[in-house]
């Protein structure tokens, strides 16, 4: 079986008091170009208006705020961290299969647990999507994700039931298709996570850091 590189998690949960952003700028931010200096002295300009109060310092109005808030205290917060424990979880017990096949272990042990945890994947990101971040928040973004990871779980549980009928390079052989497409789904689950961090202002927290797919 294609061995999947190691998950990279942050320690930090999501909290909204316990923990710093981890994401980087936005993948889809737009670049300004340079004004040209103009040889004709430009008219005195207009100040600019003072920013509304109902926009906070982080860029979000206050409205989007208390939803966004609101969304990770009533189940948002544990959803995530939901995410990143099957994400861990996933990890360990593709390690398990990958040693018990090549050095004669439980491998049927390992497999039924893999099937187990990839279950509770899908659930979670089916959890998820069933219970949107406010879309003006990174919420859309984060919909992707879920969505993706939830493509990933199915994709990898077919692999896994695959290598349970076969527990043998025949099995590695026939799951590697849906092992590919399960790698494919994370990679852009981990891209549109990214990109509703730098949505949400730094208020979702990105605790899953790649996902051993993407560089």
């Amino acid at each position: 079986m294609r061995r999947i590189p190691t998950v990279s998690v942050v320690a930090a949960g999501l909290l909204l008091t316990a923990c710093s952003a981890a994401s980087g700028p936005a993948s889809d931010a737009g670049h300004r170009s340079a004004a040209t200096p103009s040889a004709v002295a430009a008219p005195a300009l207009t100040p600019s208006p003072s920013p509304s109060p109902s926009r906070v310092a982080s860029g979000l109005t206050h409205a989007c705020k208390r939803l966004l808030t609101s969304w990770l205290s009533s189940g948002g917060t544990s959803m995530l961290q939901a995410i990143h424990h099957d994400l861990s979880n996933y990890n360990r017990d593709d390690g398990a299969v990958v040693n018990d096949l090549m050095n004669g272990g439980n491998v049927d042990g390992a497999i039924a647990r893999w099937i187990g945890d990839l279950s509770t994947f899908g659930q979670d990101a089916l959890t998820l999507q069933d219970n949107p971040a406010p879309t003006c928040a990174g919420g859309g973004q984060l919909a992707h994700a879920a969505a993706d990871w939830r493509a990933a779980a199915t994709a990898y549980l077919a692999a896994a039931r695959i290598l349970a009928s076969s527990p043998d390079l025949t099995g590695v052989n026939q799951s590697d298709p849906e092992v590919t497409v399960g790698n494919n789904a994370l990679t852009r689950a981990q891209r549109a996570l990214t990109r509703a961090v730098a949505k949400s202002h730094g208020l979702l927290k990105n605790i899953v850091k790649g996902t051993g797919t993407d560089s």
